[in-house]
């Protein structure tokens, strides 16, 4: 026997076990339980040779039922015609689906499910744009998102026009959505399975898989029957008949065909009766699962179902026993490997066998040999490195630096690898409520379109300025995040609201003599003595104060406020990532105060950043302060981390030393 903690070192077990096999043509392994096949099998496939899979697959595992799945969700979740757009999506987007071949390259299918997806999340702007619930003639009528899915399939030479896209949405929307919509009985319903089903066959890969033609095999039969049962035209709540249908689906198996006559055998316990074998392996020998009994509720109490003979869970329970003894009873070798850990105990089976051992030896400690499995894991990952190529250093010598770039590095080297050399991005998802940097762009852009008429002089933040400042912070909501959240968006809208009266309230004391500008993308270059860097920024706004100086200001809408430390503090830094990583903390400021005291050379100047939360503002540096031998430490830390970069012998490594910054990495599993 064998005790492992889960199920994988049961599968793990099995293939030590057959590595000492002599005849596997002479051996079995037997799973009570189908749910172990696919890791198994995945596992033996490559050591065992040929092997028999005679045990059913559960039809729940298929891709075609995720798909009906899909739809059923999609239909459930519709309110007032109109689709939730998370459901709409996983379901146009299922694989079977968005490789329909409906036009002479599948190609066309795909591009056009990811346009719909950008448009939807807002990646590509169109009238569909930024919607919670959507309909379906909204997507069909959408001119913009057809031309744009033209435009990109044309770059792959495939030239198809918008109307042809517009009809492979519509067939799209008939098949998915529109034929389930009305069904009031089985017969509607199998109508609209069967053309499913056919346009699937028809146009999918699906028939390049065995498998899959099985499945669609067993799922138009369920199709006949629906349709010539005698109830087929009584009419049904669409949810029961969705209910019916799933239920039928979930207890669906189908059955391998193979040969008995060669290889290792994989059965299950009730396909053992009446045969033999040398050597058996029975995995998953747990409670619950040997046996496995199916209780079914009954109007007659048990006493009396006793009373009758009819206890049928007993029934079941003793022909399992039968099989499971009669089987190890005629082999040689037998091994049994059972799962034990705080959730999962050994089957009652097993334990019997232990208590006649336990018996016939007068003794608790019987002569029962157990193994107990134990595999090695290293749960610690090796830090991953990634060497720069030339070609690498050429593209990291003459690229256009940001703020940005550089605190990537600072926080993680490979981060910035894989988000700045290979220039990847987090797939966007579509997101039910707005995120940290969805609320941060809107405040910038609410401010930036409303004070751009100050540019130039004193701001006056009047009754007149308020009631145009709150109109367009309702029409900029309601575009951004009122038709996404709905009528949840009202709570939303009351915090920020209170929040922009407090922003104008802090806004109207302070001594402004007028705002120079908002938003400006700039460059410029930073020179060191052996190199020098492009740079490109954008300064969120620079105000003249009314004591002359001017004032870098960088809005904020998040908690976190990153400047760096005082002068005193950073004398003591060392010259190495870690260091400048907790000591300078952020280049932004510096770098906006040194591009910015370039234009306006023998005028005070500072750089803060506004936090949209309290109003506060923390500056780069306080009056007391000297400004000049700050400056010198932080462009020292600038060069060295930039010198790094371009370093050939200085690889990209991932700084895991914060535990955060890797639970919220989109690379996270990359770097594993």
């Amino acid at each position: 026997m064998y005790s492992a903690f889960d199920r994988h070192s049961q599968v793990c077990t099995v293939r030590e076990i057959l590595k000492e096999v002599e005849k596997p043509e002479a051996t079995v392994i037997v799973l009570p339980d189908a749910e172990s096949m696919i890791p198994l099998v995945s596992e033996i496939g490559s050591s065992a040779g040929d092997f028999n899979v005679s045990l059913g697959y559960p039809l729940r595992r298929s891709s075609l039922y995720s798909l009906f799945e899909f739809i059923i969700q999609a239909q459930n979740t519709r309110r007032n015609g109109e689709y939730y757009v998370k459901d709409y999506l996983i379901a146009i987007s299922q694989p079977l689906v968005k490789n329909l071949r409906i036009l002479a390259d599948y190609s066309a299918t795909r591009v056009l499910v990811h346009k719909i997806e950008e448009a939807l999340l807002g990646m590509e702007r169109t009238a569909i744009s930024g919607s919670l619930f959507i309909k379906l003639e909204d997507i069909e009528q959408d001119a913009i998102l057809f031309e744009v899915a033209a435009k990109t399939l044309k770059h792959m030479d495939i030239i198809v026009s918008p109307g042809e896209l517009q009809d492979i949405v519509k067939k799209l929307h008939r098949y998915l959505f529109a034929a389930w919509e009305k069904i009031t009985n089985f017969h509607n319903f199998a109508i609209s399975l069967g053309n499913l089903l056919d346009i699937l066959l028809k146009k999918s890969f699906i028939k390049n898989y065995g498998l899959n033609l099985k499945i669609a095999e067993r799922i138009y039969s369920l199709k006949d029957k629906f349709q010539n049962a005698s109830f087929s035209r009584e009419e049904f709540p669409k949810e029961d008949l969705f209910k019916i249908f799933e239920n039928i689906l979930e207890n669906e198996i189908i059955a391998f065909s193979g040969s008995p006559l060669k290889g290792l055998q994989v059965l299950g316990m009730l396909e053992t009766r009446a045969l033999n074998f040398e050597n058996v392996i029975v995995i998953d020998a747990n409670e619950s699962i040997l046996p496995k009994l199916h209780k079914q509720g009954s109007l007659i109490p048990y006493e009396v179902v006793l009373n009758l003979g009819l206890d049928r869970e007993k029934n079941e329970e003793e022909i399992q026993r039968y099989n499971f003894t009669r089987l190890i009873s005629a082999a040689k070798n037998v091994h049994i490997v059972y799962e034990e850990n705080s959730k999962k105990e050994k089957s009652r089976f097993v334990e019997r066998i232990i208590w006649e051992a336990q018996k016939k030896e007068r003794k608790l400690d019987a002569a029962i040999n157990i193994n107990r499995v134990s595999f090695s894991l290293n749960l610690r990952q090796d830090r991953k490195e990634i060497k720069k190529t030339e070609e690498m250093l050429t593209f990291l010598k003459n690229r256009v630096y940001s703020a940005s770039s550089i605190n990537t590095y600072l926080q993680c080297p490979l981060q910035f690898y894989y988000k700045y050399v290979l220039g990847f991005k987090e797939k966007e998802e579509f997101q039910d409520e707005p995120e940290g940097a969805d609320i941060g762009t809107f405040l910038h852009r609410l401010l930036e379109e409303t004070f751009k008429k100050f540019i130039g002089k004193k701001p006056k933040i009047d009754a007149e300025f308020r009631l145009y400042f709150f109109e367009k912070f309702n029409q900029k909501f309601e575009d951004t995040f009122g038709r996404k959240m709905g009528s949840r968006s009202f709570l939303l809208k009351d915090v920020m609201r209170r929040r922009l009266e407090q922003f104008l309230k802090s806004e109207n004391e302070r001594d402004i003599q007028k705002i120079l500008y908002l938003e400006k993308k700039l460059s410029g270059e930073v020179e060191f003595s052996e190199d020098k860097f492009k740079f490109t920024y954008i300064i969120d706004r620079v105000d003249k104060l009314e004591d002359g100086s001017t004032l870098i200001l960088d809005y904020k809408s998040g908690s976190e406020m990153l400047k760096p430390q005082k002068i005193n503090k950073l004398e003591w830094m060392e010259f190495n990532r870690e260091s400048i990583k907790d000591n300078i903390r952020s280049f932004q400021l510096p770098l906006y105060y040194y591009f910015e005291n370039k234009k306006y050379e023998g005028v005070s100047l500072n750089a803060a950043l506004y936090s949209l939360r309290n109003f506060k503002l923390a500056y780069l540096h306080q009056g007391k302060d000297d400004i000049r031998e700050s400056m010198n430490i932080w462009m020292k830390a600038l060069e060295f981390i930039l010198h790094e970069i371009i370093a050939s012998d200085k690889p990209f490594v991932a700084d895991d030393e914060k535990g955060r910054i890797c639970t919220y990495c989109p690379f996270f599993y990359l770097c594993r």
